[in-house]
């Protein structure tokens, strides 16, 4: 157990010359009761070019970026171009293709982050998820670093209440009956092994095919799956004007430039 990992993160985050902060501000947009927070990141048009490396998961790392090894097969390092604090990255050491089925490791390093940042973590797989690096990777969030709640997991958890004879209670919203999407409520996120099987039977109920797009969410309390078609939503009026969706967007957070 890193019992310093939270240390390390919040020591090493603030004044880091390594790092980017896009500063934003936040508007809600309340839809079906869901309070969607639109991340407005003024500066996102001037933003500075990082440093170009083949493959930013594999040593050497640009000074400052490097945060720990979680294990012998994992690693932890700060998301470079960062909308909100201590945003870190888990990745194994060794290559892994994004498109590659997370693992029982994959699990055991992102559910130690967790406990000890008290964080979510999301990961994008395939072109249409919002994926940038072919590197597996698994990003993480503290809760706290976006507000404390999570838009959707609150709306879940909020509606199960009302609809206790609905496995996935969100599905009851209209304008998400036409997205495939799984929820599954978790005994306990420190179990890899447990983690492990619920994603694979996500998988597995949503029919997902190798070659299909998807985003996975993980929170101490829920995981879910859902399936992509494209990776961005394009204006009916412009179809130059677009807004690009990955995993945080079916979190209930949706960056845009204006």
């Amino acid at each position: 157990m890193k019992s310093n990992l939270r240390h390390l993160v919040h020591s090493n985050f603030k004044n880091n010359p390594a790092l980017c902060y896009l500063p934003s501000s936040a508007v809600i947009l309340l839809d079906e009761e869901i309070p969607f927070k639109l991340l407005m990141l003024h500066s996102l048009q001037n933003k500075p070019p990082g440093i170009k490396v083949d493959d930013p998961f594999l040593p050497p790392f640009e000074e400052g970026i490097f945060i720990t090894d979680l294990s012998d097969s994992h690693s932890l390092v700060f998301n470079k171009f960062c909308v909100c604090d201590h945003h870190v990255i888990a990745f194994p050491k060794a290559f892994e293709h994004q498109t590659s089925p997370l693992t029982v490791a994959d699990f055991s390093a992102a559910a130690l982050v967790i406990a000890e940042l008290q964080a979510f973590m999301f990961f994008n797989c395939g072109p249409d998820s919002g994926m940038s690096v072919p590197h597996k990777h698994m990003q993480l969030i503290p809760y706290e670093s976006l507000g404390g709640k999570l838009p959707i997991e609150e709306a879940y958890f909020a509606r199960k209440a009302y609809w206790k004879d609905k496995s996935d209670p969100l599905l009851t919203i209209p304008q998400l009956q036409g997205i495939r999407l799984r929820f599954k409520e978790l005994e306990d996120y420190r179990e890899p092994q447990q983690l492990h099987r619920c994603y694979h039977e996500l998988l597995k109920d949503l029919e997902i095919s190798s070659s299909e797009s998807y985003n996975l969410i993980l929170t101490p309390r829920l995981m879910w799956v859902v399936v992509r078609e494209k990776n961005s939503v394009i204006s009916t009026e412009d179809p130059l004007a677009k807004v690009d969706i990955n995993s945080l967007g079916f979190v209930g957070t949706i960056a845009v430039k204006n």
